[in-house]
């Protein structure tokens, strides 16, 4: 889980993360996003996510979004959001083996 903070102006900003992973079976996984605190506060007005250049979320402003994904060894997670300097988005990769199907 790699959470995502809001810019100092109000203006989109891109924020960026690299991850590793050991090998997965291929469309492995499914992102989940929670804009904010989970409690109705500190949400983005709006975000995009991508993945290895992917886009794998639109521009969204809801409070949570879920999409499969495919994961490499090395990988590199986008978000461009917009809001508050507090806003916040949190970004979760994991494992669902219904998705290897």
């Amino acid at each position: 889980m790699q959470p995502f903070l809001g810019c100092s102006s109000e203006a989109p900003c891109t924020r960026t993360a690299e991850f590793r992973v050991d090998p997965v079976p291929n469309r492995c996984c499914i992102l989940t996003v929670t804009n904010g605190d989970g409690r109705g506060t500190d949400e983005a007005r709006s975000y995009e996510i991508f993945v290895n250049g992917k886009k794998v979320i639109p521009a969204d402003h809801s409070r949570s979004a879920q999409a499969p994904v495919k994961v490499l060894r090395r990988n590199t997670l986008k978000v461009v959001l917009s809001g508050e300097p507090f806003s916040k988005v949190f970004v979760l990769i994991a494992y669902d083996p219904r998705q290897s199907k």
